[in-house]
């Protein structure tokens, strides 16, 4: 159905940090806190989202979540079983957020208890928080991030968090990212029903650190090849992209496909063939750079 290339070659590079600049950084963060530093890196750029791509997902007439405290936060409250920075002096957790990783920080925990408690207070809110700048495209997973954000580049004016938080449709599909992991996706029929299957999931990502897995053993592109191995379009994927190594071969990125994910993990699939298609466009060049944001998005998605 799509166009066959042959797998591209992985160029992704991990670069160490000079010395000088981990002095630097440490530096900083004494000045300012590494709570406020990391939103501040967060706040450049990495984390941006497009919201015209999630009006669709937008729940009306829902309930908000429970309110995010910074108290509720292993990485605001003073907790010695977490560490929210990272420095060369600094020893690494046995447990470290996934989902933070991507996005390129480093939060860790001592007990499964408290990475479980993060990831349902910051990864799996069914919320956002957009920006209400004029002409700003960026959202934020979680509260304190939006705050920094607004305290660092919109200086200008007030825009309240609470004027800028978006709930969305309940996540329905849970899938894995740990490099082969066989028990890869997990699927709700309902909203009732997910709330459950959530907190087996969260089991199932912890228990990886049990069996002694590392958090760079964690890739976001595995996770999004099985958000496509939900029932619901697995079979359609294989036919649209047949050769296996070729599928294996693509590489999405959080910046360009966040809203990919989201679609994929709230069910919205009214318009499969149009949704793989964008799949397979945004796995491949150029956007397999993780500096690209996404195209826009095809009309009939847009439409959810």
């Amino acid at each position: 159905m799509f166009s066959s290339q042959n797998p591209w070659q992985d160029a992704s590079r991990a670069y160490q940090m000079a010395p000088e600049d981990i002095q630097a950084m440490v530096q900083l963060a004494a000045k300012y806190g590494p709570v406020n530093l990391m939103f501040f890196l967060r706040s450049l750029g990495e984390s941006c989202r497009r919201p015209k791509h999630l009006w669709g997902m937008v729940r009306i007439g829902s309930s908000p979540p429970r309110e995010i405290k910074s108290s509720d936060s292993p990485m605001i409250q003073a907790n010695p079983s977490v560490t929210s920075i990272v420095t060369a002096s600094t020893p690494r957790k046995a447990i470290e957020c996934t989902m933070c990783f991507v996005e390129g920080i480093v939060v860790g925990f001592s007990r499964k208890s408290d990475f479980k408690k993060h990831l349902q207070n910051f990864h799996h809110t069914n919320t956002l928080w957009v920006c209400q700048y004029a002409g700003c495209p960026l959202t934020f997973d979680f509260e304190k991030a939006y705050v920094a954000h607004v305290k660092s580049c919109h200086t200008d004016i007030h825009l309240p968090p609470n004027k800028a938080r978006v709930d969305l449709c309940p996540q329905l599909v849970f899938a894995c990212g740990f490099r082969g992991c066989k028990d890869r996706v997990f699927e709700a029929s309902s909203e009732d029903e997910a709330k459950t299957l959530r907190d087996k999931y969260f089991d199932h990502v912890a228990k990886h650190f049990d069996m002694g897995f590392c958090v760079a053993e964690w890739e976001y592109y595995t996770q999004i090849q099985n958000l496509l191995r939900q029932e619901a379009v697995k079979d359609m994927w294989k036919q649209c992209v047949w050769q296996k190594s070729i599928r294996n071969a693509l590489r999405w990125q959080p910046r360009s496909s966040a809203d990919l994910k989201r679609l994929l993990e709230c069910r919205h699939l009214y318009d499969t063939s149009r949704l793989l298609h964008w799949a397979w466009t945004l796995g491949g060049e150029p956007f397999r750079s993780s500096n690209l944001d996404a195209p826009e998005l095809p009309q009939a998605l847009n439409a959810l």
